[in-house]
């Protein structure tokens, strides 16, 4: 069956869809609307603010200087409905580091709303390092052409033929999450929790029996990914990495625990922080990527996910704390 052809308002690839357009001085548009993904309102999935963001950033460093961090907070849903402004404030420029200030906002009922606010640190390429190193995952996954690493479609789909969800559970699952099949080609580790309950929607799925027994706070899920069409700048694959750094983070402790989001009443990322740690990877070869929670309590969650290329070298980490609220039992009293 041939691939359906998105219509012309939609992003047809990765480049399209993170791609921004300048409307004044250090100010920026987002090309097409973003779109939602793991969410069935209108709420935008928040990578694609985050690669926007990152965009506009590094539309205004010189040649040579490289993205190191990103920083922010979501500070109001952004919707489907119109595209985002990216409004860049340029803190520092030295001979050696440039660090921007991206406010990215959006018309609301008439009125602009400020959405997403995040720091961009830039370093100009050094000539050498004293030390190379970066930690390993934590668990042994298997390779992506292994035949041991199935896409989330597919998993999703034996497990229909072997009666653990509905076809109507699936359709939900590939409805949440069809963004990402759009634009990246993803497989999961089956070593890792996530490919054994389709990240938590197959509840009673029991574990992968070396993780079966640990703690929350040791299970960890992975998956390889690439990008399935072509990125021509190094700032494409910025914001594409910050795009898909996002996904999973809110509601992996809901993965591990045996849960899903319909188990709770809001799970929304609060803050962020991005460090990458190389400036040779690329986006449309397979990278794995390992996350995991540290720490939940206060009605919040703080997780982490990290990212390798093929050769085993760190390439970035982001951390988020989210908000995990539990559903209210209705008592029948009228709310004050």
């Amino acid at each position: 069956m041939a691939p359906t052809i998105p219509p012309p308002d939609i992003a047809r690839t990765l480049a399209e869809h993170i791609s921004v357009q300048p409307i004044a001085p250090d100010a920026f548009q987002t090309r097409f609307n973003p779109e939602r993904q793991g969410n069935t309102a209108s709420y935008a999935y928040g990578g694609c603010s985050l690669g926007a963001g990152v965009q506009a950033a590094c539309q205004t460093v010189p040649e040579g200087y490289i993205l190191y961090t990103v920083t922010g907070s979501f500070l109001a849903p952004v919707l489907t409905t119109s595209k985002p402004t990216c409004s860049v404030r340029r803190l520092r420029d030295t001979r050696t580091f440039a660090t921007r200030q991206v406010e990215i906002s959006q018309v609301q009922n008439g009125t602009s709303r400020l959405c997403v606010i995040m720091l961009a640190d830039f370093h100009k390429k050094e000539t050498g390092s004293v030390l190379e190193y970066s930690a390993p995952p934590d668990h042994v996954y298997a390779p992506p052409e292994s035949g041991k690493c199935l896409t989330p479609q597919e998993i999703g789909a034996k497990m229909v033929q072997d009666g653990i969800i509905s076809n109507m559970d699936l359709k939900l699952y590939n409805t949440l999450f069809g963004l990402m099949a759009r634009f990246f080609e993803t497989r999961q580790a089956p070593e890792g929790v996530s490919a054994h309950n389709l990240h938590g929607m197959a509840k009673e799925q029991s574990q992968p029996p070396h993780q079966s027994t640990l703690p929350l706070t040791q299970k960890t899920s992975a998956d390889w990914f690439r990008s399935r069409t072509p990125l021509s700048t190094r700032s494409d694959h910025y914001a594409g990495l910050a795009w898909i750094l996002d996904a999973y983070l809110t509601f992996m402790p809901l993965t591990h625990s045996g849960m899903f989001l319909d188990d709770v009443a809001a799970c929304a990322t609060l803050d962020f922080a991005i460090r990458i740690f190389s400036d040779e990877f690329d986006l449309t070869e397979w990278m794995l990527r390992e996350l995991k929670t540290v720490a939940g309590g206060c009605g919040r969650t703080y997780t982490e996910s990290r990212v390798w290329n093929r050769e085993g070298r760190l390439v970035a980490n982001m951390s988020q704390q989210s908000i995990l609220r539990p559903k209210t039992r209705k008592t029948g009293k009228a709310s004050l």
